[in-house]
């Protein structure tokens, strides 16, 4: 038999965490008795059907099991314990990123016997269908691009012979991972007949190609690309001084981006805007080795490292929407680059243009460690100083409106006064301990100039 367990779609969601960024697939579940009593040390495997290679676990004590990173494709999963039947469910197909719970409950009896799972049975998938490459096909919309490259290489060799020597590596990864979402855009007759004034941040949703929802919307659906961008570059050196004082440098560089298009929400999500992550890490190190004696060895390392990441928001011109100048958002001394604009109707969603800010990590870590031996004594002593400096970069400017629907009634989209609005200029850096300042809080008409 099989079965779908709340813990057991815990176990998955907890997988599916933690490999969100992984492209295999991961499954968990719990195995019970005829009586649902848990079984301990049940023999789990996953087979592949393409390469026959087996994945195996056993359950815990409370009869759980969890088999994570297996690469997409189809599998025939085996279940054994001696005292029961053992147990086969062929035809399980893995997608990337999928993570599946499958409980099953075995039946007492030789393990020479087998019972065959149906092979049609329901699994239950609790990761989230916007990253899973199973993309459901929406009111005739083509499938959108999937791609995964993967590629690099190795080098190394004598610089100088048996002096000097140097290593350097490469690896590449492209990602196009596609997605379907329905979404609620202002319908035609809202646009035409909406203020001067609010028109062009209407105009700024895409263009209904599905059914009227009534209450001056209608349906958006569309069928889209998400992608991913990976580098990794390292290079080492390696200096023999003489036989006892080694030398070496290394130098890592990992630049990565992904664009995620119609970024969650409170208010809800639009299709016409995307939302770039960009993010660098770079680490520099050089250290000796030094045999004092045969018995006495030290060891020092300096290191320096960044990391960053910035967040930013776009608009652009997908199905039909008609982006907005930054002279229409900001005043005269900002920017997208250094601003941010927050524009939402329930509703319909939410959609922001700017820059969301950058965050940087800095450290600078001194490592140096003694080790010696006298006899059946061994002794190791050193330092260890770490220099920890993060930084955030935040948006010079800030200003948000929010509509409480597509009508003409006070507070309404329609009516060309918001329900709700903001603007403040900010300080646009601060260390971990900075706060944003207070943002006056004003009411009535929208700050759109």
């Amino acid at each position: 038999m099989l079965r779908t367990s709340p813990l057991a779609l815990i176990l998955a969601s907890a997988t599916a965490l933690l490999h969100a960024q992984s492209t295999n697939a991961a499954l968990a579940g719990r195995i019970t008795d005829p009586s649902n009593a848990r079984i301990a040390d049940a023999r789990i495997a996953a087979i592949s059907a393409g390469t026959n290679l087996r994945y195996e676990t056993l359950t815990s004590a409370a009869g759980e099991y969890h088999l994570p990173n297996l690469p997409p494709g189809p599998y025939q999963i085996e279940v054994e314990k001696p005292g029961f039947k053992k147990l086969i469910k062929p035809d399980v197909v893995l997608h990337v990123q999928d993570a599946l719970a499958i409980d099953f409950e075995m039946a007492l009896g030789a393990a020479s016997e087998t019972i065959s799972v149906q092979a049609g049975a329901p699994l239950m998938n609790t990761e989230s269908g916007a990253v899973s490459t199973v993309v459901d096909n929406f009111n005739g919309l083509a499938k959108p691009a999937e791609r995964l490259n993967d590629f690099g290489g190795v080098v190394g060799g004598p610089v100088q012979k048996d002096k000097m020597f140097f290593f350097f590596s490469y690896e590449g990864l492209r990602l196009r991972q596609p997605a379907t979402q329905q979404s609620a855009v202002p319908d035609a007759v809202s646009r035409q007949t909406a203020p001067d004034a609010i028109r062009p941040y209407l105009n700024a949703f895409p263009i209904a190609n599905g059914a009227a929802l009534g209450a001056s919307l209608a349906q958006f659906n569309a069928g889209f690309s998400n992608p991913s961008t990976l580098n990794a570059y390292s290079i080492r050196l390696d200096r023999a001084v003489h036989s006892k004082l080694t030398l070496f440098g290394r130098y890592n560089y990992s630049p990565s981006s992904v664009d995620l298009r119609a970024p969650p929400f409170s208010s809800g999500s639009v299709l016409s805007m995307t939302q770039s992550l960009s993010s660098s890490v770079q680490t520099g190190t050089v250290g000796l080795t030094h045999l004092i004696t045969p018995a006495i060895v030290n060891e020092a390392r300096a290191n320096y490292s960044n990391q960053r990441v910035g967040t930013k928001t776009v608009l652009d011109n997908f199905g039909g929407a008609i982006p907005l100048p930054d002279s229409v958002l900001f005043p005269p001394g900002y920017a997208s680059p250094n601003g941010l604009f927050q524009f939402a109707i329930s509703g319909l969603g939410e959609y922001t243009e700017g820059n969301r800010g950058t965050d940087e990590q800095r450290q600078v870590n001194f490592v140096d460690n003694s080790s010696g031996s006298k006899a059946a004594h061994q002794l190791k002593f050193g330092v260890d100083y770490r220099w920890l400096a993060p930084f955030s970069s935040s948006f010079a400017y800030s200003q948000f409106a929010f509509f409480s629907g597509m009508t003409a009634a006070q507070g309404g989209a329609l009516s060309g006064t918001a329900s709700f609005a903001n603007r403040a200029p900010l300080n646009p850096m601060r260390s971990s301990r900075g706060t944003f300042p207070s943002m006056a809080r004003t009411g009535g008409k929208s700050h759109h100039e």
